[in-house]
């Protein structure tokens, strides 16, 4: 009986359970009822514990109700256990079924922005691993990696690597010395890598001496972001880190570590090995990967001591590094008139003494090129003075390409010193003169002028007018600005170079701001104050940048005087001030409304457009970081028309006409520096369609002298922050503009966003820059469009001279496709004939020409 009693209290819950499942009305509880209905579980547990039920109710005369009282309730115990089970299996089944649309659903509510913010948030700042990549592959000479593709030891490690005692030796160490290649070879076996295994992820990391940093946590950065950028879904680690993060963890120094449990491809990690020809390190040093100024986790040093070592000091090394000098020494023009032997007798000479350096190589060709040696013993003599280290040889193609010759050749050297320097290390009112007489007494002296002071209007001016006002005498200047001074009761007069610039700056802003309020009664021109002020902030524009940023007393002043509504601006319409006040006069051709200009909603759009017209990013930084966060989210959608005269030199820095944004008009204007200050203030190109096409519209063409940078890395800022690869109603898509282009570097960046590589554009759409005239490659796929291109830059002038163009655009070709191919390409279904292409009429003659 307590049995029985244990096992219905455990069936209660189940079945209370169960009941509250069955109630809803949706698709899952109604599956419910139909598989209890079918199996008939539901209908036979009830019989079960009815029959139970009778069977522990004593008769009336208190007898049991059945003579075989426990092989009945034994078997009926049976059944129901049979049951529970089956009921317990529906249950879980039903819970896990629960949890998944749970995960989708949350998955799904997990907007667009919360992935770009939390892959913004893992990615380290400044670092491209991809963009690296390119540049690396791009330096790759070809067969000179190959020998590693074709060698065992990488068959293994690509099939999971081979077993020793700690379990496979999944890590493979690539050493050599310096200049020895093996940032080339990593390069190629990621290539490898992408091309041989597709339908896998991947990732990689370059590190780098020259960034001086622990390369642990930016690598650990990107690649958890870039493997959670191919993955549909975000894993939910990565969510909830970011979500916990306190306020003010938004730097990188702050975060959190990522962990994952994702192993990358090679990377290019130089070992700290000195140069050939210094002091070498001792064996012990170099026996292992993992030396560390710190200590290793136990269990993360015992893992890893599985690892795959391979030198680049090996007869594969020598034969690549012959490969590369024979191509190279094929590549000079005077060089081709030697005998073969002679040319085969150059390389083995230098890849003998190469020790296993490229870079050794590299240079020493360099030398024999740029000497224009023609004749088999002068070059006989170079090869027989070959110097040992590399440091020695920079030395010798410095002395020898740049010498002195008394003097002669300075100027070249001053300019090669640069270069390498550059490449190796980023108010209130004016009192009246009487007045201030009276308070200065002899410090200062009123002096009349002679000539009328010069102005931009012509003016009937009084005497008063003409008085200049200067210190009394040299050793006033001398007392104001001694350090001594500060230590007399006249120490708040004291003045330094900084204070004196400040409060000139203050006056003349602060009176600008008084523009048109202290004019006599019907003077419609600006007084002399009043022009003195435009003049003075004109300069101050130019030439008193970084003091305007750090001082809050002038910048607030600066902001005011930035509306486009403001009185001095008025003053502007006359052509004689705006020549000579250049720097205003482009604010004032921003929004003529009279022009068809249409101003912002918002008075601080406009003043970002005058700091962007000014071309000051530093103080629109300052602009952002004092505004409400409200105030900053409407800035990106606020829409304005701006005058045809304000625009940049090029169609695409030209705006006018159209509604445009501030967002767009630094795209179009390739303003990187302030697009970095925008996103930094969270801006997003979610709601910007036309952003990709604004960045790619005449990418060659010349912007303005110091506007930003080149259309790939602009084009990268926008995808990353939410410009939509494949936007819908357009004719054509980007990807296939990048791919007409053949710019293999803005293709991957599509391609990474999840652009779709066999996507063309909408015939019924619209061109994204107004024009009527179609092309013929607008419904061409991706891949014919590169098959077929003749790239823009290929007929760029600066190409005219470059025999080798043909061979450069053919190498992008090649590229691109396998970049579309790598990431999911089809190719094309040949066109059919047309089915309503007349049929060819009859003729009596048989002997007619079918041209076809």
């Amino acid at each position: 009986m307590s049995r029985i009693i244990e096992l219905l209290g455990a069936w209660v819950p189940q079945l209370e359970l169960l009941e509250d499942l069955m109630k809803p009305d949706d698709k899952t509880s109604q599956a419910l009822r139909i598989v209890l209905a079918n199996n008939g579980i539901l209908e036979q547990t009830r019989s079960c514990l009815q029959e139970l039920k009778e069977l522990v109710t004593p008769k009336s005369d208190g007898s049991p109700s059945s003579s075989d009282f426990p092989g009945k309730a034994e078997e009926l115990l049976g059944e129901l256990e049979t049951h529970k089970s089956s009921i317990n299996l529906l249950l879980v089944t039903r819970n896990v079924f629960d949890f998944r649309e749970l995960h989708t659903e949350v998955n799904s509510l997990a907007s667009e922005q919360g992935r770009r913010e939390i892959l913004a948030w893992l990615k380290p700042g400044k670092i491209d691993s991809h963009e690296i990549h390119l540049e690396k592959s791009n330096m790759r000479e070809e067969e000179t990696c190959d020998w590693m593709a074709r060698s065992d030891i990488w068959k293994t490690w690509v099939e999971d690597g081979s077993k020793s005692q700690y379990g496979y030796r999944r890590f493979l160490w690539i050493h050599g010395i310096p200049g020895a290649g093996k940032t080339i070879l990593a390069s190629f076996l990621i290539d490898t890598i992408a091309n041989n295994r597709q339908s896998k992820s991947y990732s990689y990391y370059y590190c780098s001496h020259q960034r001086n940093q622990d390369e642990t946590r930016p690598f650990l950065q990107w690649v958890l972001a870039d493997l959670c950028n191919q993955s549909e879904r975000l894993p939910t680690t990565a969510t909830f880190i970011l979500g916990n993060q306190q306020p003010g963890e938004g730097s990188s120094e702050s975060r959190p570590t990522p962990r994952t449990r994702k192993r990358p491809g090679p990377d290019s990690a130089e070992p700290h090995t000195p140069p050939r020809g210094s002091r070498q390190v001792r064996s012990s040093e170099a026996s292992s990967p993992w030396r560390s100024p710190g200590k290793l986790i136990p269990e993360f040093a015992k893992r890893y001591q599985a690892y795959t070592e391979l030198s680049m000091d090996n007869h594969f090394v020598l034969g690549a590094i012959s490969t590369y000098v024979h191509r190279r020494l094929r590549r000079i023009e005077h060089l081709e008139h030697l005998r073969p032997e002679f040319l085969q007798e150059i390389e083995a000479k230098l890849a003998r003494e190469a020790g296993g350096m490229f870079r050794w190589v590299a240079c020493q060709i360099d030398m024999i090129g740029s000497l224009e040696l023609s004749d088999e013993p002068a070059i006989q003599r170079v090869l027989q003075n070959l110097l040992v280290t590399v440091f020695d040889t920079y030395e010798r193609l410095i002395v020898e390409r740049s010498p002195r010759a008394d003097g002669r050749n300075e100027h070249n050297r001053t300019f090669a010193r640069t270069a390498l320097v550059l490449i190796c290390s980023n108010s209130s009112e004016i009192p009246s003169a009487d007045r201030l007489e009276r308070i200065l007494g002899c410090l200062i002296k009123v002096t009349k002028l002679n000539r009328r002071p010069a102005s931009v209007f012509a003016r009937e001016d009084d005497a008063n007018n003409r008085v200049r006002v200067a210190p009394a005498h040299y050793t006033v200047k001398e007392y104001l600005f001694a350090p001594d001074t500060a230590k007399c009761p006249a120490k708040d007069f004291v003045l330094t170079n900084v204070k004196t610039h400040i409060l000139e700056l203050e006056v003349v802003f602060n009176g600008l701001l008084q523009f048109g309020n202290n004019r006599p009664r019907g003077q419609n021109q600006p007084t002399r104050y009043e022009e003195y002020c435009l003049r003075m902030t004109g300069k101050a524009l130019e030439s008193r940048r970084a003091l305007i940023v750090t001082e809050q007393s002038i910048w607030e002043a600066v902001f005011l005087c930035l509306k486009p509504n403001s009185l001095h601006l008025d003053a502007l319409r006359n052509v004689a001030i705006r020549q000579a006040i250049p720097k205003w006069a482009k604010l004032n051709a921003l929004f003529r409304t009279e022009k068809g200009a249409v101003l912002p909603p918002r008075q601080e759009t406009s003043i970002l457009v005058s700091l962007l017209t000014l071309n000051w990013p530093e103080l629109a930084a300052v602009y952002l970081k004092q505004m409400a966060p409200d105030d900053r989210a409407a800035l990106w959608t606020d829409t304005f028309i701006m005058s045809p005269e304000a625009g940049g030199r090029n169609a695409a820095a030209n705006p006018a006409r159209h509604r445009t944004t501030i967002l767009r008009l630094c795209v179009a204007r390739r303003r990187i520096d302030f697009l970095e200050h925008f996103l930094e203030a969270g801006a997003d190109f979610t709601r910007e369609s036309r952003a990709l096409f604004d960045a790619l519209r005449e990418p060659y063409a010349p912007v303005d002298v110091d506007a930003g940078g080149a259309t790939g890395q602009l084009f990268k800022m926008v995808l990353q922050r939410g410009a939509d690869p494949n936007p819908p109603g357009y004719q054509y898509t980007p990807l296939q503009e990048a791919v007409r282009h053949l710019e293999e570097r803005w293709v991957q960046s599509l391609l990474l966003e999840h652009a779709d590589p066999n996507a063309v554009g909408d015939p019924e759409g619209e061109h994204p820059y107004g024009v009527v005239e179609e092309e013929d490659w607008y419904d061409h796929h991706p891949l014919e469009i590169c098959r077929s291109t003749r790239p823009p830059w290929q007929y760029k002038p600066d190409k005219k001279h470059d025999f080798d163009i043909d061979d450069q655009v053919e190498h992008a070709r090649l590229r691109v496709e396998a970049l579309l191919f790598q990431f999911g390409a089809a190719e094309p279904e040949p066109e059919s004939e047309s089915e309503d292409e007349p049929e060819p009429e009859p003729t009596d003659d048989p002997h007619i020409e079918h041209v076809v």
